[in-house]
């Protein structure tokens, strides 16, 4: 069927218009769950700063309890990378590492160090940081180790 040419142009604008608005409100929800995230990084980092004052400057810190995710894809310091250059800037000291695990199950005490997410820490220079208890405990020796962990 031929329509009128200003018939076309309505359906085309309209088709526009719809679109743009589509466009809009997943960039405002975008932009709210990226503001989300930003909120409970700054909240992880204050409970971080609140636990753990002054961490010895070349230290690994091993935290549980830290949200990886606030929506599908949207992260909160969930790597090591995003943890570690946080936790570099926060602290003012460039040989922090960070890794965020899941669980205290996640660690494996060695008779070196705790290692977690591959990454190896060692004894009397490792903390096991609890995030939603605001605790950290020096990881000084494996017997001390496996009985946080547990």
């Amino acid at each position: 069927a031929r329509l009128p040419a200003s018939a076309v142009s309505g359906v085309a604008a309209a088709a526009t218009l719809a679109l743009a608005v589509g466009y809009v409100t997943r960039s405002i929800a975008d932009a709210r769950a990226w503001d989300a995230a930003a909120a409970e990084q700054r909240r992880v980092l204050a409970d971080m700063h609140a636990a753990l004052a002054r961490p010895q400057p070349a230290s690994t810190v091993y935290m549980l309890g830290a949200p990886a995710l606030v929506g599908a894809g949207i992260p909160v310091l969930g790597t090591t990378l995003d943890l570690t250059s946080a936790m570099r800037v926060s602290y003012s000291a460039p040989q922090l590492t960070g890794v965020p695990i899941a669980r205290s199950a996640g660690i494996a005490c060695g008779p070196s160090g705790p290692v977690a997410a591959g990454v190896r820490g060692s004894y009397g220079e490792s903390y096991l940081l609890d995030v939603a208890r605001r605790t950290a405990i020096l990881l000084r020796d494996r017997r001390q180790c496996i009985a946080a962990a547990a």
